[in-house]
């Protein structure tokens, strides 16, 4: 529909599906369409935003009841929730105009009792819900030397630094985590640093004792355990992959045949699905030694 306030088009749940993707995606645009006039559809939490909202009327027909039927509180809220635009801006304007007229009465210093409705709705929660960072966590758990699988993985992807600084690149990630950021807003610094001093001091407790230095730090990039990087790295000394290709990937099949369950450690799942078929179990890698 154009006219010369610009381009406007509708939103309803009689559109053929093209037609209400098209609408959608010329109204998301910025010079596409200029407004959109909707249904209770947009009430549904349709992916519209929006600058304006205007919701002409706070109730809808109910073709059960036969009758005019209040909207729910989280339909109104999901209605104006399409203000504002996620990305470009944070705020939003909505008007509401009730269904029923609110009549003030001045010499009484009353109002009507539907403006209580309304009022009740929007003086609740905005629905947003807190985030908790799940590094929180398990950051309390290596404070505390509960130590499983999630605790070392992630001891494991922590960064390593030079030799003169190995623990800087890793206490400075843990101080820009989400969680601390929350402990700094409660003004619990302590706990930032405490967290970030356990998580160094486990971490030293997992490492082998010998000097290699350059195998932590590539176990730390990679996130694997480094009991396999070390297991690599004696495969490659005994000049396994020194001959040809077909050579090199038979003394790797040979390799992880020796310890199978590392498999799941250097290929993701969806992956050996899609080699195998999605079977649940995995047929082991036949292993031919040459003579």
């Amino acid at each position: 529909m154009l006219s010369a306030d610009g381009i406007r088009s509708s939103h309803h749940a009689q559109l053929l599906k093209n037609e209400r993707l098209l609408h959608e995606s010329l109204f998301k645009r910025r010079d596409g369409i200029d407004a959109l006039f909707a249904t209770s559809t947009l009430t549904r939490g349709m992916n519209l935003p929006s600058d304006i909202v205007l919701i002409a009327g706070d109730s809808r027909w109910d073709v059960a009841g036969d009758r005019m039927k209040q909207l729910d509180a989280h339909e109104l809220l999901n209605a104006a929730g399409r203000a504002g635009r996620a990305g470009e801006g944070g705020q939003g304007f909505v008007l509401i105009i009730p269904s029923k007229i609110i009549n003030i009465n001045d010499a009484k210093n009353n109002i009507a009792s539907h403006w209580m409705t309304l009022q009740g709705i929007f003086s609740q929660s905005d629905q947003c819900l807190k985030i908790d960072d799940p590094l929180m966590g398990l950051l309390d758990h290596i404070h505390f030397g509960m130590l499983e699988d999630n605790e070392e993985y992630l001891l494991a992807w922590l960064p390593v630094g030079e030799e003169d600084a190995p623990d800087e690149p890793a206490k400075a990630m843990i101080r820009r985590t989400f969680a601390a950021y929350r402990k700094r807003q409660a003004n619990d610094v302590e706990w930032i640093e405490s967290r970030a001093a356990s998580a160094m001091q486990r971490r030293v407790d997992l490492a082998p004792k010998q000097e290699l230095s350059w195998l932590e730090r590539v176990a730390a990039s990679s996130g694997l355990p480094y009991e396999i990087v070390a297991s690599l790295k004696g495969l490659i000394e005994t000049g396994a992959f020194s001959g040809k290709s077909t050579d090199c990937i038979q003394s790797l099949f040979c390799w992880i045949e020796t310890r199978p369950e590392w498999l799941l450690q250097l290929i993701r799942p969806n992956d050996i699905e899609g080699l195998f078929g999605g079977q649940s179990r995995l047929r082991s890698v036949a292993c031919r030694r040459s003579e």
